[in-house]
C-alpha cells in the first residue's frame, strides 16, 4: 500500500474566540459537572480520596485565586464558587448521549479517579535545554499567581557507594540536581485558558475519542491527568476515508504528536498539542508545579513549530521526574533514615534496569501493588515505575554489575582513564543492530497487524531518503528517541490484507482468497532480533519455501501468497546486488553518523535506494503469469526430494531485463527479433547462467520457451556415451577450471583434479555393467567400496584445489563447492546403478536399528526417563511402516563387532577414561535385582538424583553407541539412505566427564551416542573409521546438548559443526549476558536448578564458529523452531557442507510432554525432519542418521493394580504396547505423573516418533 493513501488531515482550526464559552439551551446541556474555569483544586496526594503519604508536603494555596472576570476566589469559598459556577456554565451543543459521562472540572476535563502508576512517561528529555541555574528539590515552586507551593528545605547531600548503598540518610535533592538539569521557570508564566466545550469536542475528534469508527481498543479519556497527558503519543488513524471505501484494508496509525507536527508545517501552529495541554492543565488533580511546566512549554519563545514541538516534548518528559511535580502528586522524595521507617529508605538507590543504570527518585503507596517506586535512567532521564519485587531484582543486578567491575579492575588495572562517552547509550545495542544482507534491503520482518499472526514475512526496508512522503514530512520521521528504534518497511505480497470472501471475484477460487489484497503494504516496526531477521534464500527453492510455510501455522490457502512474497524478495535481492551501485564510502562510522544526523536507525541508511521505476512495475501481472503452486511438483502434505543442486529452484524474476525491455530498441521489438535469430537470449538467460553452475534439470514456467532438458540418467540408454561424459557430473564452471592453464610453479592443476573424476566415472560405468551378474553380498561390498572411494576422493580433491592456482576470473571457493557437488552427483549415480531396492538395500531404504539389551537399563520408579520409552519408540516405528516393507527394515540386534569398536576405540575418544571406569564399576557393584540406583553422583552424593539405573545400564549405553556406529556405516556405505536408532539411555548430556559444563546432573545420560558416531565417521579408514571430512550434529531436543558440545566443540574443530535448537535464553535463565563475565570463562557455566532450564546457561550463546546454539525462549513453538531452521540452521549447515548429518532427536518439545517446555505437534516433528533431510540432500546426498534422545510423553503402560477402587471410580487408562513391551517390564509411576501423562493418549511421544520416521521414509529416494 502506498503512503499516498494517507489522508493529509490538519489539526482542528482555531475558529472560536479566546475568551468565553459557547452557549446552548438548557435541554442540550450535558450531564457532566462543570467547575469554575480557573479553579485550582487543592492537591492532597495521589488522589482526592487518598491522604498523602507520610513526609509528603501538603499544598496549601496562600493567596486568593483570580478568575477571568477579575473577582477573587478565596480559599474558604472555593467549594461554593465551584458549585455556583457549575450551574451557570454554558455547555456544548453536542448531544448528551454522544459525550462521555465523566465528571468534569475547569474546562470539561474528566475528574481524576485514580493514578495509573504503570504508565511510562511519554518521551525522553534528550532535547532539554541546560540552564545555568538548575532548579532542584529545594527550590520554591510558585503557582499561577506566583505564590509558593513548596517549603524550602535544607538539602542533604546523598552519597552513593559502588555497591548502591548510601553513606548517610538524606534527601535526593542534590543527587537529582546533578543528574537532571531542570530549567528555571520564570514567574511571568501565565495560566492557560480553559477549553470551551467546542474546543473540547474539537480535541476529542482529533484524538478520535468516542469515534464510532475508531480502530483503537482503548480510545477513551483516562481517569488521571498523567494518563491523559500520555495521549500525546496515542496512535491515531490517518486513512479513515480510505477505510470507508475499503473496509477490509488495514488502518495506518501514527502518533498523535507526529500527526500534529506534520500538519504544523503547513499551518505553522501546533494547535492539537496546545488543546491537549490546556485540557490537562485544568484537570482536577493536576499538580500546580505540573501546570507551570505545561504552561511554560506553550509560552516559551520559539522561532519555529519544530522548536515549539521540542518544548512540548520536553515538558511531557519533565513532569515525570520533576521533584516538585512528584511531591505535589503524592510521591515521597525524601529518604527515610532507617529501613524500619518504611520503604522510602530505598530512595536514592542505584539500580540496573533493562541493562542500564538508573536511580530511584520517589516512592508512593499503591492500592494494587502495595508500593511503587519511580526511577529514572541516568543517561537520558526517561522515567519508569517499579513494583517492590522488580526493585529488588534491579538492585541485585546493580550489585552484580559492581562485583563484575571490581573483578575486572583487579584482573586488569586501568592504566589510563578513558573519556566518558557523550550522549545516551541506552539504545546503543539497538542502534548497532544490523541484519546480514541488509545491503539488498530484503529481510524477514514481523508485521504489526494482528491479522498477520506475528509471522516472519518477506519485506523491503525503505531507505531514509524514501521517507519524505511519510506523515511527519521530513526525513527520519520525528525527533523523539523511540523513532530511532524503528524502520519503515514494505511487506511483499501480504496475505493479511485480503478482502472479505464475500467481495472476492467469482472467478477466483477459495484458495486465492488470501491473494485479493494489495501487493505491497507499508508498516513501521521496532528494530530488534524478535522483529527483523536475515532473509534466508539466495534462490527460490520451492521445497524450502514449502517447508518454511508449514511451520507458520497459516491456512494452506495462504501459500500462493507466501510463494509470491518470496518470488518478489528474491527478485529485488538479485536486482539490488547486480544493478544498484554500492556506496563504498559508507563505513561503519559513517553509517552511524548519518543515522544520527538523519535521526533514523542505521538499517535505513544501509538499505539500498531502489529507482522509482523498479518499484512501480506491474509486478502483479508478472506474478499472474507464473505457475500456480497447484501446478508445481510438491504438495503441502508430502515432500519431493530433489537433487543436491538447486534443481527445484524456480528462475528468478529479472527486474533489470523487464526494465530493459521497456527501453529502445527492445520496446520496439527489434532486440527480441535479433535474439530470436541468433539464440543469444538463451545464453544470457538466468536459466543458462544457473546451468553453468548446476547442470541437470531445468525448470521453465511456460514449458516451451527454453530447450527441453536432457534425459534423466535412468531414462537414457545404458551404453550411451553422453551419459558418462564429465560434463554430466561437473558444471561448466568446473569444466572451465579443468581446462585452464595454470602457472608452471603451481603444485597442482585442474587437469589433475579432472583425472580423479574421470577415473571414478570410468569405474562406475564398468561396475554398472557387471553388477547384474553379482550376488547380493557382492553387490553390497562393491557398492560400499566404491562409495567410500568417492568420498575419499572428494576430500582429496578439495586439498588439491586448495593447492592449485585458479584463473583470475574464477573463485577458489566456488570451485571447491562445485567439486563437492560433482562428487555427490557421482555418489548418487552409484547408489541408483549398483543397489537393488527390491532387496531392501541401497536407494529408497530407511533402516530402523534397536537392540533389546537396551532394556537392561532400568531407572527408578517415577523417573521421566522410564523403561517403557524404548518399546514405545519401537511401536512408533512400526506405525510408520518399519518391519512391514523391505525398504524399511527393523534391525533388532547389533553385532558384537560394533560393540568392540564402540567400547575399545570410540567411547574412550569421547569420554575420559576415569569417567568410563567409574561408571562401569558403579554398574558392576549393583546387584541383579536392584534398580533405580544413582549412577552419576559425585563423591559427596550430589548430582545423581535424576540419572539412575541398574546393573545392565553400562552395557545398554555401550549398545546404544554401537547402534549409532552401525547406522553411520550403513548410511555412508549405501546400504540405506537414512537410519533411525531407537536406543536408551539418551546421551547428549554426557560429556567428557561427569556433569559436563557445570550442569547439576547428567540429565539421564551415560554415553553420548551422537558424538561417538561423529567421531567414528571422521576417524580415518586406516584407523577403523569412515574417513569423512566434516560431520554436522543437529540437536532438536528441548534441552541443550551440553555433552555433545563439550565432546566435539570444546574448542574449534573444523571437522564438526554442532547446532542446537532448545528452550532457554538469557531472559529465561535469569541473568544478563552483558553483566555476567563468568559466561566467557571458557563457556563452562551451568545454572541452579531453580534459576534456569537444564543444563543451564551454556546453550545461550555460541563460543565459536563450530557451534550454533539457538535458544528459543521459555517454550519451543513451531514458529520459533521453523524460523530458526529456515533462516539460520539451513544456510549455516549448507555453508559447512557436511559429509554426514547426525540428528540428536529429542521429542520432549511436544506440547503434551510432561516437562511442559514445548508446543510442537507430532506433525511439526515431521516437518523438522523434512527440513533436515532437505539440507542433507543438498549437501551430502541425503546421508543422515537419527539417534533417540529425550521425549517422555508416554502414557502409563501398566494396568492399575488396585482391585479395591471405590464404587463409581474409573481406573486410569493405560496404553497397550503389545509385543514390543518385554515380559516382566514394569511401569510404576506416581498418580500425579500418571494423570499428567493421560493427555498423551491423544498424541504424544509415540505419534511424534512415528512422524519423524515417516519423514525419513518420505525422503529416502535419491533422484
Amino acid at each position: 500500500m502506498s503512503v499516498d493513501a494517507m489522508e493529509n488531515q490538519t489539526p482542528p482550526a482555531d475558529d472560536n474566540p479566546k475568551n468565553g464559552a459557547t452557549s446552548a439551551d438548557a435541554e442540550e446541556k450535558t450531564s457532566m459537572d462543570v467547575c469554575d474555569d480557573d479553579e485550582v483544586p487543592e492537591v492532597q496526594g495521589i488522589e482526592q480520596r487518598r491522604s498523602p503519604p507520610p513526609g509528603s508536603p501538603e499544598q496549601q494555596p496562600n493567596s486568593p485565586k483570580q478568575l477571568p472576570g477579575g473577582s477573587p476566589l478565596k480559599k474558604g469559598n472555593e467549594d461554593a464558587a465551584t458549585s455556583d459556577n457549575s450551574k451557570n456554565e454554558a455547555t456544548s451543543t453536542v448531544n448528551a448521549e454522544d459525550r462521555t459521562s465523566m465528571d468534569v472540572c475547569d474546562d470539561g476535563a474528566p475528574e481524576m479517579q485514580r493514578i495509573e502508576r504503570r504508565s511510562p512517561p511519554p518521551a525522553s528529555p534528550s532535547n532539554q535545554s541546560d540552564s545555568p541555574n538548575p532548579q532542584s528539590d529545594g527550590s520554591s515552586y510558585k503557582d499561577d499567581e506566583g505564590d509558593a507551593t513548596m517549603d524550602k528545605r535544607p538539602a542533604k547531600r546523598l552519597r552513593l557507594d559502588e555497591e548502591g548503598g548510601e553513606s548517610a540518610p538524606s534527601s535526593t535533592a542534590d543527587e537529582i540536581a546533578q543528574i537532571i538539569k531542570l530549567e528555571d521557570i520564570p514567574d511571568t508564566v501565565k495560566p492557560l485558558e480553559r477549553l470551551t466545550l467546542r474546543e473540547m469536542a474539537e480535541l476529542e475528534a482529533a484524538l478520535q475519542i468516542g469515534d464510532t469508527s475508531s480502530y483503537s481498543e482503548d480510545d477513551g479519556w483516562k481517569s488521571d491527568w498523567l494518563g491523559n497527558l500520555l495521549l500525546f503519543e496515542k496512535e491515531v488513524v490517518v486513512n479513515k476515508s480510505w477505510l470507508v471505501d475499503k473496509p477490509s484494508a488495514q488502518p495506518i496509525r501514527i502518533p498523535y504528536c507526529d500527526w500534529v507536527a506534520s500538519s504544523a508545517q503547513e499551518s505553522g501552529y501546533l494547535r492539537g498539542l496546545e488543546l491537549l495541554f490546556r485540557f490537562v492543565y485544568h484537570m482536577r488533580g493536576c499538580p500546580p508545579a505540573g501546570r507551570r511546566v505545561l504552561a511554560h512549554a506553550l509560552q516559551k519563545p520559539a522561532v519555529s513549530p519544530e522548536e515549539r514541538f521540542e518544548h512540548i516534548a520536553a515538558a511531557c518528559a519533565r513532569v515525570g521526574y520533576d521533584p516538585a511535580v512528584l511531591q505535589q502528586d503524592g510521591w515521597t522524595t525524601t529518604r527515610a533514615d532507617t529501613p524500619e521507617q518504611g520503604e522510602t529508605y530505598h530512595i536514592g538507590r542505584r539500580i540496573m534496569w533493562q541493562k542500564h543504570e538508573a536511580i530511584v527518585i520517589a516512592h508512593t503507596p499503591d492500592e494494587t501493588f502495595g508500593s511503587l517506586f519511580k526511577a529514572v535512567f541516568i543517561e537520558d532521564l526517561e522515567c519508569f515505575d517499579l513494583e517492590p519485587s522488580e526493585l529488588q531484582e534491579a538492585m541485585k543486578k546493580w550489585q552484580m554489575k559492581q562485583r563484575a567491575k571490581a573483578r575486572r579492575r583487579q584482573a586488569n588495572p586501568p592504566r589510563s582513564s578513558k573519556p566518558v562517552p557523550l550522549g545516551s547509550t541506552r539504545f546503543a545495542a539497538t542502534a548497532n543492530f544490523t541484519v546480514e544482507g541488509i545491503e539488498s534491503g530484503i529481510v524477514l520482518a514481523t508485521p504489526t497487524s494482528r491479522a498477520a499472526q506475528n509471522v516472519f514475512w518477506p519485506a523491503r526496508v525503505r531507505h531514509v531518503s524514501e521517507n519524505h512522503d511519510l506523515p511527519s514530512g521530513k526525513p527520519g520521521g520525528n525527533k523523539r528517541t523511540m523513532s530511532k528504534n524503528q524502520v519503515h518497511v514494505i511487506f511483499l505480497a501480504p496475505f493479511w490484507n485480503s478482502q472479505d470472501s464475500t467481495k472476492k471475484s467469482k472467478s477466483s477460487g477459495a484458495s486465492d482468497l488470501y491473494s485479493m489484497g494489495p501487493l505491497f503494504e507499508f508498516d513501521t516496526i521496532d528494530v530488534s532480533e524478535y522483529t527483523i531477521s536475515k532473509y534466508p534464500f539466495e534462490s527460490l527453492s520451492t521445497a524450502q519455501v514449502e517447508s518454511s510455510f508449514r511451520f507458520l501455522g497459516l491456512p494452506k490457502g495462504a501459500f500462493p501468497r507466501f510463494l509470491d512474497a518470496h518470488r518478489l524478495a528474491v527478485a529485488f535481492r538479485l536486482y539490488s546486488r547486480k544493478h544498484i551501485p554500492k556506496d563504498l564510502t559508507l563505513s561503519e562510522e559513517n553509517v552511524h553518523a548519518s543515522a544520527a544526523l538523519m535521526e533514523c536507525h542505521s538499517l535505513s541508511i544501509r538499505a539500498p535506494i531502489y529507482p522509482d521505476v523498479a518499484l512501480n512495475l506491474p509486478i502483479d501481472y508478472v506474478l499472474s503469469k507464473l505457475p500456480h503452486p497447484s501446478e508445481l511438483s510438491f504438495t503441502l502434505t508430502s515432500t519431493s526430494m530433489k537433487d543436491a543442486d538447486e534443481d527445484d529452484s524456480e528462475p528468478t524474476i529479472d527486474i533489470h531485463s523487464i526494465l530493459q525491455s521497456m527501453t529502445p530498441p527492445s520496446c520496439f521489438g527489434m532486440a527480441a527479433s535479433q535474439q530470436a535469430k541468433d539464440g543469444s537470449n538463451l545464453l544470457a538467460s538466468p536459466i543458462r547462467q544457473q546451468q553453468i553452475l548446476s547442470p541437470g534439470k531445468i525448470f521453465t514456467p511456460s514449458g516451451n520457451s527454453l530447450p527441453r532438458p536432457p534425459l534423466a540418467p535412468e531414462m537414457a540408454p545404458e551404453d550411451d556415451d553422453s551419459l558418462w561424459q564429465t560434463n554430466k557430473f561437473a558444471s561448466e564452471y568446473m569444466c572451465n577450471f579443468f581446462q585452464a592453464r595454470t602457472s608452471a610453479l603451481s603444485v597442482g592443476s585442474g587437469s589433475q583434479v579432472e583425472s580423479i573424476l574421470v577415473s571414478l566415472i570410468s569405474r562406475l560405468r564398468h561396475l554398472s555393467k557387471e553388477m547384474p551378474s553379482k550376488t547380493h553380498d557382492e553387490r553390497r561390498n562393491v557398492l560400499k567400496g566404491l562409495l567410500h572411494q568417492i568420498l575419499m576422493s572428494k576430500s582429496f580433491g578439495e586439498d588439491q584445489i586448495e593447492c592449485c592456482d585458479v584463473p583470475p576470473a574464477q573463485s577458489k571457493a566456488t570451485i571447491v563447492t562445485e567439486w563437492r557437488k560433482a562428487c555427490e552427483r557421482l555418489y548418487k549415480r552409484a547408489c541408483s546403478k549398483l543397489s537393488s531396492t527390491e532387496e531392501g538395500h541401497g536407494n529408497g531404504t530407511t533402516a530402523i536399528l534397536t537392540d533389546s539389551r537396551c532394556n537392561g537399563h532400568i531407572s527408578q520408579n517415577g523417573s521421566f526417563e522410564r523403561n517403557v520409552r524404548l518399546p514405545a519408540a519401537i511401536k512408533a516405528t512400526r506405525l510408520a511402516g518399519a518391519g512391514v516393507s523391505k525398504n524399511v527394515p527393523l534391525i533388532t540386534s547389533v553385532e558384537d563387532s560394533y560393540l568392540d569398536i564402540a567400547e575399545k576405540s570410540v567411547i574412550p575418544k569421547a569420554h575420559k577414561i576415569s569417567y568410563i571406569k567409574r561408571l562401569k564399576a558403579k554398574c558392576a557393584s549393583i546387584s541383579s535385582d536392584e534398580f533405580g540406583v544413582a549412577l552419576t553422583d559425585d563423591s559427596d552424593g550430589e548430582g545423581g538424583e535424576d540419572t539412575t539405573g541398574s546393573r545392565g545400564s553400562y552395557m545398554a549405553a555401550v549398545i546404544g553407541v554401537a547402534a549409532s556406529l552401525k547406522a553411520a556405516e550403513m548410511v555412508v556405505g549405501g546400504q540405506c539412505v537414512n537410519s533411525f536408532c531407537a536406543i536408551r539411555p539418551p546421551g547428549h548430556h554426557a560429556g567428557l566427564e561427569l556433569r559436563s559444563m557445570n550442569a547439576i546432573s547428567n540429565g539421564f545420560c551415560l554415553f553420548n551416542a551422537a558424538a561417538c558416531a561423529a567421531i567414528f565417521a571422521t576417524t580415518p579408514r586406516s584407523q577403523g573409521g569412515l574417513g569423512l571430512r566434516r560431520v554436522c550434529v543437529i540437536d532438536f531436543d528441548v534441552h541443550h546438548g551440553n555433552g555433545t558440545q563439550d565432546i566435539l566443540c570444546s574448542t574449534y574443530d573444523p571437522r564438526f559443526l554442532y547446532v542446537s535448537l532448545h528452550a532457554g535464553g538469557s531472559e529465561v535463565n535469569g541473568y544478563d549476558i552483558d553483566e555476567d563475565d563468568a559466561l566467557f570463562l571458557g563457556g563452562y557455566c551451568g545454572g541452579k536448578k531453580q534459576d534456569s532450564i537444564f543444563p543451564g546457561r551454556c546453550g545461550d550463546f555460541s563460543p565459536h564458529e563450530g557451534v550454533l546454539n539457538l535458544p528459543l525462549g521459555k517454550q519451543v513453538t513451531a514458529k520459533s523452531m521453523g524460523s530458526a531452521l529456515v533462516t539460520q540452521v539451513t544456510p549455516r549447515v549448507e555453508s559447512f557442507s557436511p559429509d554426514l548429518i547426525i540428528l540428536s532427536s529429542g521429542f520432549d518439545a511436544h506440547m503434551n510432554d510432561p516437562l511442559g517446555l514445548g508446543g510442537l505437534t507430532a506433525e511439526d516433528f515431521g516437518s523438522v525432519t523434512d527440513v533436515c533431510c532437505q539440507i542433507a540432500y543438498k549437501t551430502c546426498s541425503g546421508r543422515i542418521i537419527s539417534v533417540l534422545e529425550g521425549g517422555y510423553g508416554v502414557p502409563c503402560c501398566q494396568p492399575e493394580d488396585d482391585k479395591f477402587l471405590p464404587a463409581g471410580v474409573q481406573p486410569f487408562r493405560h496404553m497397550d504396547l503389545g509385543p514390543d513391551m518385554p515380559q516382566g517390564m514394569r511401569d510404576e509411576i506416581p498418580a500425579t505423573l500418571r494423570q499428567k501423562l493421560d493427555k498423551c493418549h491423544k498424541e504424544g511421544f509415540i505419534e511424534a516418533v512415528a512422524e519423524h520416521v515417516k519423514g525419513f521414509i518420505r525422503c529416502n529416494k535419491r533422484t
